[in-house]
């Protein structure tokens, strides 16, 4: 998707500062988190003394692959909080957990599939189909979204390499930073299971049902959303003082 399908979220959240990382000319997995934690640190310089407090506060925000990111950056002391929208920890399952997450193969398959001459329209418009309930179909022809976001083929190559390698699982066991997770109850790319599997792992994490929501919870849905959002914020200032 395009930047620009943040835009409603933006208006509801309008007291904040908000930072858009750009993925569509990506070219490698890895940097999908470079450009992340460039911008995080850009936008979050170190006090000049280690006794000093932050003067602001950075919540990352990420949905889909870019929740995998966000959990990079909480994990990794680049954030102070993060908002988890339609994501999981691990995205490439096993058969073992395949209602979890999508196969590998199945993965691969996309991957050889947009290698090929011409196959890019035909795996993006497969994959679109999967991503919206019919009210958020409505939501994204009233906006005019593309079905590609006008990502390089590229960059979403690069994209499936980091869901195949990507793993958080665990990793944000030992945080103490606010998590939020949003999960559409109706998702059929990321299933409900993998949400419940991410609170389950994040200790004091908030998990919060978007009922009948498909892959992209915050479409339409936005000012419930920013309802929750505010409450994480505020209990993350009231944490850092």
């Amino acid at each position: 998707m395009p930047d620009t399908v943040w835009n409603g979220l933006r208006k509801e959240l309008q007291e904040y500062d908000h930072l858009a990382v750009r993925y569509d000319d990506v070219r490698a997995p890895g940097e999908f988190v470079q450009r992340a934690r460039s911008l995080a640190a850009a936008a979050m310089p170190a006090p000049p003394d280690p006794g000093w407090p932050r003067s602001r506060t950075l919540i990352a925000a990420g949905w889909s692959l870019g929740g995998l990111v966000a959990q990079r950056l909480a994990a990794s002391g680049h954030a102070d909080a993060a908002l988890l929208l339609g994501t999981t920890g691990r995205f490439a399952r096993g058969r073992e957990d395949a209602a979890l997450g999508w196969s590998d193969r199945h993965i691969r398959q996309m991957i050889a599939a947009l290698e090929r001459s011409g196959g890019r329209t035909q795996v993006l418009q497969q994959f679109h189909r999967l991503l919206f309930t019919d009210e958020e179909r409505g939501c994204i022809a009233a906006a005019g979204f593309p079905a590609d976001g006008g990502w390089s083929i590229e960059a979403l190559l690069a994209g499936l390499h980091y869901l195949r390698e990507e793993d958080m699982r665990g990793r944000l066991a030992h945080t103490a930073c606010p998590i939020l997770i949003m999960h559409g109850t109706a998702d059929r790319v990321i299933p409900w299971g993998a949400a419940e599997e991410l609170h389950a792992m994040i200790p004091g994490s908030e998990l919060v049902a978007v009922y009948g929501a498909g892959h992209v919870p915050f479409l339409g849905r936005e000012n419930e959303l920013a309802a929750a959002a505010r409450r994480m914020i505020d209990a993350c200032k009231q944490k850092l003082g």
